[in-house]
């Protein structure tokens, strides 16, 4: 059913995020936003990103990197990416009394954002207000997120792992032989 890439990366450093918009594909790696061609993986353009970023998302029209200490009040940003401007940032106020960081994924559809931690929640975020629709409980240590279609999709040491948007609970598993950091999907 999946089709998979593999392309170069565009740096050394550790990938944090992957989304898609139109032809392109980013990847979030250091403080910078790699805007890359789907098909060659050529670096078309590269877009600063602030934060300690944890992951990325988009709406097939922003670009959503979201901070690793986003579960104690830093936001997720939506930056134009067509220039790198930082259109607005969302916050949740409900984080801000926390001291904990442990964000470890972002993603965009539905009209909403959903927000992984790495304590096994997931949380619908509505864009807007920054305010947290609803909690969902999880596996644990999971890493990056993204949205199928059908499943919100994550990864864990032993593989990608499928979970039903309605509970958050694991629907199925597909084992890796290497652990992975980012995943996104498109079309």
């Amino acid at each position: 059913k999946y089709e998979f890439d593999t392309l170069p990366a565009p740096s050394s450093d550790c990938p944090h995020g992957i989304a898609f918009i139109g032809g392109a594909l980013f990847v979030q790696q250091g403080q910078t936003v790699f805007k890359l061609d789907e098909r060659t993986g050529e670096t078309l353009e590269s877009l600063f990103s602030p934060g300690i970023v944890a992951d990325l998302a988009s709406d097939d029209r922003l670009l959503y990197p979201i901070d690793y200490c986003w579960t104690s009040g830093q936001p997720v940003y939506a930056i134009d990416p067509a220039d790198g401007e930082i259109v607005r940032t969302i916050v949740t106020q409900a984080n801000s009394t926390s001291r904990e960081c442990a964000t470890s994924g972002v993603e965009a559809h539905a009209g909403r954002l959903w927000v992984l931690e790495l304590t096994g929640k997931i949380h619908e975020v509505e864009p807007e207000s920054g305010n947290i629709v609803r909690t969902m409980e999880t596996e644990r240590d999971l890493r990056g997120l993204a949205y199928d279609g059908e499943h919100l999709v994550s990864l864990s040491s032993k593989g990608v792992v499928f979970l039903d948007p309605a509970s958050g609970h694991l629907d199925r598993m597909v084992p890796m032989n290497y652990p992975l950091r980012s995943i996104g999907f498109h079309d």
